[in-house]
């Protein structure tokens, strides 16, 4: 039991981290613009997904797995949106 409440914790802590960036893509995409959007922070955060990914692969971490590829390409899409509207 207490081993799939920490799986249960897994899966949310995923979706929460995971659609975080969702609303920022949207409004870069309604705006058609990415001025105020931060570079540096965008390409350190998606720097840090694909640490956080080789680590979850390494331990064969269903959650962190599917939680990193989520955040990373949503970064990279708001990284592709500063380069085509800057």
């Amino acid at each position: 039991m207490e081993v799939i409440i920490i799986e249960i914790i897994g899966y949310l802590a995923l979706f929460c981290t995971s659609i975080s960036l969702i609303p920022q893509v949207v409004q870069l995409y309604r705006k058609k613009s990415a001025k105020d959007i931060s570079t540096s922070m965008y390409i350190i955060y998606a720097l840090g997904m694909v640490l956080w990914l080789i680590y979850s692969l390494w331990i064969k971490a269903v959650p962190l797995i599917i939680g990193n590829v989520i955040s990373l390409i949503l970064a990279i899409i708001i990284l592709t949106m500063k380069y085509i509207w800057r």
